[in-house]
């Protein structure tokens, strides 16, 4: 496709937009410079397939415990290698030719040969496919670029996702209840972000602006409704582990940790449990 006459004018509209192209590539050179790794999950009522092109990597989480659903396709595993030196290239510093750094990827024709079987080139688009039945302990599964994976193992970043779930699922007992003693009960929620989200009890005058307007039940009152609102859905709630897991890594200073922290920093999160962090609340 890439290297069709509308795949090169479509390459030639991305790079004029990035400016990545400045006049040096024609578009005949662009489908050689162009290319990307590729993980994608389809999630059946009974399975999860995971197709893997390169070292993005799917991690599936079960009772706490990680279990990679992907291999990284780097150019020194034995396997790539081997057939990376069929196609009549070879391996050096973990690199393709030198150059590139994975095994397998969708364009990068550089490294591909028409005359062979798309499964024999030196980084081939074929992806390697992983199939797992689904449990009912089976709690989510991590689709991330290796970014991610240069600074957290598959391990680390599961644990990372229980612990903050677990910190958001406790905020859900933050519950209002009308008093018939004559007391006054109230609560009010505040955070750092826009997403984090604390809950007390509201003492009799006091104010503060970083904290939302208090929600009262009068003495004797018994509301049919809790007065708590909505305060997180589950889509946002996942958007914001992967938010703070990226502040996790992301590093202060580049030139210590090398780089490592703040390229290639993608990572996408899929719940199997409809519930967990629900949205709450009326």
């Amino acid at each position: 496709m890439l290297l069709s006459d509308a795949g090169k004018k479509e390459l030639a509209k991305y790079a004029a937009k990035g400016g990545g192209a400045n006049g040096a590539l024609n578009m005949d050179e662009l489908p050689y410079q162009a290319g990307c790794t590729a993980t994608v999950g389809v999630i059946t009522k009974t399975e999860v397939y995971v197709a893997n092109s390169g070292d993005t990597r799917a991690v599936i989480a079960s009772k706490g415990k990680a279990k990679d659903m992907s291999h990284d396709h780097k150019p020194d595993n034995p396997p790539e290698k081997r057939r990376v030196e069929r196609a009549g290239g070879f391996v050096e510093d973990g690199r393709v030719q030198g150059i590139i750094g994975i095994s397998r990827a969708i364009g990068d024709w550089e490294y591909k040969n028409p005359k062979l079987k798309p499964e024999d080139n030196m980084v081939t688009v074929v992806p390697e496919v992983i199939v797992e039945t689904i449990r009912p302990d089976h709690d989510f599964l991590i689709i991330a670029c290796d970014g991610i994976w240069d600074c957290l193992t598959s391990q680390q970043a599961v644990d990372f996702v229980y612990e903050q779930k677990k910190k958001m699922a406790g905020r859900k007992s933050m519950m209002v209840t009308g008093s018939s003693s004559g007391s006054s009960t109230a609560v009010s929620a505040a955070g750092s972000g826009s997403k984090a989200m604390s809950g007390g009890i509201a003492k009799k005058g006091a104010t503060s602006p970083t904290k939302r307007p208090s929600v009262t039940v009068k003495p004797g009152a018994s509301p049919t409704k809790s007065p708590v609102k909505k305060l997180a859905a589950a889509p946002d709630c996942l958007s914001r582990i992967v938010e703070m897991m990226m502040d996790k890594i992301c590093p202060t200073n580049l030139a210590a940790s090398e780089g490592l922290g703040a390229d290639n920093m993608t990572c996408m999160i899929i719940d199997f449990k409809k519930d967990a962090v629900a949205s709450f609340g009326e």
